[in-house]
């Protein structure tokens, strides 16, 4: 596609307001030439009430744990220690490092054993100690160090030292995540403060408990305001992952604008796409369009804001689809290019929560979908409300903006045979060229509620989003524990690219795009005519199983 005369610039400004519940990151702090992963100390309590449950709450700790430190998206954004505590002699199973991952997954995690009772105070003195380069307990060897010399076990603990804190690396971040399950005594709150004064946070992690004031004030004395609660090993599992995204995420609230420019070049306007950074919530988005002044400066107002644009107008009369075929007991959705509807719900409902372990109710189903299309169905606006709307577009991350408009390659029957010139002028482009030339420009571009966006490039209109099929089962980790919040994910974070191709007889403006952060997926639309676009296929790979899954025209995994 040649769109002649304007200039695309993608400018991404972040903003400063991160808590807890964001699951996603800013992008990570750079140090030199280099990404400097963030430091985090898992303190797992291994009192003996870990050993209670079937299975035991220590096992499903660990699987926990182990899960999260061989996670691809956060390998090379994190490096994980791991500490025991109960009541007595809490230490250092794993030094966090490059190598920990390894001495937790091979020897920390078989070894360790619950046993004791439940003290915190010490166990933060020591990683005090540890993270100020002072003499530390390292330990290892089967069992819980409960014992010192343990003659029950065979786990010892020496004397070590050495911080993993470079003080060179302004913008490494290090911080403690806090797992426990049971009231407690002494006032760990103390040495939690001063590591927060000293940039340290702790994320404070209840396991199969509720409400607790220790928990609470542990929480706001390690910087973090309000712990997490969880009832099981998928919740936890949640809440931990989303507590260390928010972690890497505090490694640059803020950064210089990143300017992206793209192969339009000319007649005055400028694209830009800002987010701002909300924790607990979505990400609020911005696209806008400015018009260049003589001096090609941005004129002060934009042209349009999509984001404005889709706040102006209801959620109900937005244009979402998706596909599906043999959903919910064979139930196949409606074709059109608005069926992510609650009226659909019952035929969602299976795709929406699949591999969820926990059960979920229609009325579940029917505010995930109210919320994805734009209703405040959490009440993050704490109004008492759940049928009032919010702000609809969230942040524009990694994905590149393409403008598209009509055909506008060339054609010669004079060229050689064997390049794109000939075999167009072969193939009949000029035919399709002259069917679609008074197309309208189109501005396509992902976003991290989970769709593929399609705005009018002359009014900033949203006419459609598209929700890729690999997307649906992932919508549903926008669901917050707590209340009045929401946890904003990566969803459509690829770059969409479009061309023509011919194919099955036919040209076909094709735009394929993959997900990024949101997901190892590509899915292929039929975008030749804009008010009614087709899916084409799409697949996914997921390389903890070696399984990959594929989606064909009609959205059915075979």
């Amino acid at each position: 596609m040649k769109i002649g005369n304007r200039i695309l610039l993608t400018l991404i400004i972040f903003a400063a307001g991160v808590s807890l519940a964001a699951a996603k990151s800013p992008p990570p702090g750079v140090g030199g030439a280099a990404s400097v992963p963030a430091n985090i100390l898992i303190m797992l309590d291994n009192s003996g009430s870990m050993g209670w449950s079937n299975p035991s709450r220590m096992d499903q700790a660990k699987i926990v744990i182990n899960a999260l430190v061989t996670d691809p998206d956060l390998s090379s954004d994190v490096q994980f220690g791991l500490m025991e505590w109960n009541s007595q002699n809490p230490c250092v199973r794993c030094p966090i490092g490059p190598t920990s991952n390894n001495c937790i997954i091979t020897t920390a995690l078989p070894e360790i054993e619950a046993n004791g009772g439940t003290s915190p105070q010490p166990a933060f003195v020591e990683v005090q100690d540890y993270f100020d380069g002072n003499s530390y307990n390292r330990c290892s060897g089967q069992g819980s160090c409960y014992y010192f010399p343990g003659a029950v076990n065979s786990c010892v603990v020496w004397s070590d030292s050495g911080s993993p804190i470079d003080p060179a690396l302004a913008c490494q971040v290090t911080a403690i995540v806090f797992i426990s399950d049971g009231s407690y005594g002494g006032s760990p709150e103390i040495p939690a403060a001063q590591l927060h004064a000293q940039g340290i946070d702790t994320y404070v992690v209840g396991f199969m408990m509720g409400n607790n004031t220790n928990y609470n004030n542990l929480a706001l004395a390690g910087g973090t305001v309000a712990p997490l609660y969880t009832n099981n090993q998928a919740q936890l599992l949640q809440a931990l992952k989303a507590a260390i995204l928010q972690i890497v995420a505090s490694r640059q609230a803020s950064s210089a604008p990143a300017v992206i420019p793209a192969s339009y070049s000319g007649s005055g306007y400028i694209l830009q796409s800002s987010f701002t950074v909300e924790g607990e919530h979505q990400w609020p988005g911005h696209l806008m369009k400015y018009e260049l002044d003589g001096d090609a400066k941005p004129k002060p107002n934009p042209v349009w804001d999509a984001g404005e644009e889709l706040d102006n107008r209801t959620a109900a009369s937005r244009n979402i689809w998706t596909v599906g075929k043999g959903l919910c007991s064979g139930a196949n959705l409606p074709s059109g290019i608005n069926n992510f509807t609650v009226a659909n719900a019952s035929d969602l409902a299976c795709a929406l929560y699949d591999g969820n372990d926990t059960p979920y109710s229609a009325l579940d189903t029917a505010n995930l979908i109210r919320f994805v299309r734009g209703v405040d169905s959490y009440d993050e606006d704490s109004d008492g409300s759940i049928l009032d709307e919010r702000w609809k577009l969230a942040d524009i991350y990694h994905s590149e903006l393409r403008i598209v408009g009509p055909p506008a390659l060339e054609v010669s029957g004079d060229a050689a045979a064997n390049t794109g010139l000939y075999y167009r002028w072969q193939k009949g482009y000029e035919t399709f060229k002259n069917a679609n030339s008074s197309r309208p420009e189109v501005v396509y571009v992902g976003s991290n509620t989970g769709m593929l966006h399609a705005f009018d490039y002359a009014t900033g209109e949203e006419l459609w989003a598209f929700i890729p099929p690999a997307m649906l089962p992932r919508l549903r980790e926008m669901v917050s524990f707590t209340a009045n919040t929401s946890n904003s994910i990566y969803g459509v974070d690829g770059s969409p690219i479009v061309r023509d191709v011919y194919m099955n007889g036919n040209w076909k403006t094709v735009l394929i795009s993959g997900m990024r952060q949101g997901g190892k997926s590509y899915f292929a639309l039929d975008v030749t005519d804009v008010a009614n676009p087709g899916y084409l296929f799409g697949f996914s790979n997921n390389p903890a199983d070696g399984e990959v899954q594929c989606w064909d025209a009609c959205g059915e995994w075979p």
